[in-house]
């Protein structure tokens, strides 16, 4: 073998020795929806973190992309969860982020069902919710209304989607009247969303191969300076995750472990 295949096959190979996965499962309530994360951290020259959510009773599961931290990387896949899968699927199915109030005023028959879901992962992060809504004739369940994307108040998404249905349905708006759409928005006050986010527990991620922590201290005055000793990136480069014997104060001060 060549010495530049060898040098090829070398490099390969300590990539590969540097790529660790580490994943980690656990259970968050986001609202009234339970959710299971399962988070990885990768290590390719610095940590990476990717998250896949999956609500619990539906069984539906978005994966996000890679990211600094696993608080943005179970952020990410929340939001994309909660924005392209969980929503209503008709008149008497619909996902743990929606509420549903039925109209029932002879001889006007309705129900209400409004969604609320996350723009993005900064949406997440800041618990800023948006809504979509959704309005049926229960006289015919396949009369539907929707208020379409992106509304801020519970109250005017309920209306906009009452208001579909009548625009689409001249007998329904005829048996309801104007002044029921107006009763459309009434379950928001009994209903309204309490959004408790969960705060995001984040793994411990491996040493990547080729690295140890030193077992104790043989630098001086509290430094990392000892034979072959370098600080070394902390998990989440947080040095509160690293062992005691491999604290020190130069390399706290860069967020990183003492290795050896």
């Amino acid at each position: 073998m060549n010495f530049a295949l060898l040098l090829v096959v070398l490099v390969a190979l300590a990539s590969s020795a540097f790529a660790v996965d580490d994943c980690q499962d656990q259970k968050k309530d986001v609202g009234d929806c339970t959710i299971k994360y399962h988070v990885c951290s990768h290590y390719d020259g610095g940590w990476k973190y990717q998250a896949e959510a999956k609500d619990e009773k539906s069984g539906q599961s978005e994966k996000g992309d890679w990211h600094s931290s696993s608080n943005d990387a179970a952020e990410d896949a929340t939001a994309l969860l909660f924005k392209k899968d969980l929503t209503d699927h008709g008149y008497d199915n619909w996902d743990c982020n929606c509420q549903s109030q039925d109209i029932d005023q002879d001889p006007c028959h309705l129900r209400v069902v409004v969604c609320y879901y996350f723009e993005d992962q900064k949406a997440v992060e800041k618990k800023d919710l948006s809504y979509r809504g959704f309005a049926f004739d229960k006289k015919n369940a396949d009369d539907e209304g929707k208020s379409g994307d992106g509304f801020s108040d519970q109250q005017e998404c309920g209306q906009a989607a009452v208001n579909d249905l009548f625009s689409k349905y001249s007998d329904v708006a005829a048996r309801c009247g104007a002044g029921v759409a107006d009763m459309a928005a009434s379950f928001i006050d009994a209903h309204a969303v309490n959004m408790t986010l969960p705060s995001w527990s984040k793994p411990a991620p491996a040493l990547p191969a080729g690295f140890k922590y030193r077992v104790a201290g043989v630098g001086e005055d509290d430094k990392c300076n000892g034979p072959h000793e370098s600080c070394c990136e902390a998990p989440m480069k947080d040095p509160n995750n690293c062992p005691d014997s491999a604290r020190t104060h130069d390399c706290d001060a860069k967020g990183a472990c003492c290795c050896a």
